[in-house]
């Protein structure tokens, strides 16, 4: 889309509908994940999982494992950014 623009980061702005979750990964980016609405929980390195909700933030590692579920009846919205 905006593809003259050479930015140190990406931005991506998401919702996970209820009952999904995502495929645990990791990367080589630091990522900041921003709460929007609703209520997820954030499962790091495949042990610690912590709840993220309305206008609260969390920082992951790079090579971290991370994964996002959504165990409730309504979306979650959510902002991601990432930077090397």
């Amino acid at each position: 889309m905006f593809d003259f623009i050479n930015a140190p980061f990406e931005l991506a702005h998401f919702i996970l509908k209820a009952g999904e979750t995502t495929t645990e990964h990791n990367h080589i980016d630091r990522e900041i994940f921003i709460c929007l609405d609703g209520k997820a929980k954030i499962q790091l390195d495949k042990k610690h999982i912590y709840t993220l909700t309305k206008n609260e933030i969390m920082l992951v590692n790079k090579y971290q494992f991370h994964q996002i579920i959504n165990e409730n009846d309504t979306p979650i919205t959510m902002f991601s950014l990432s930077w090397s």
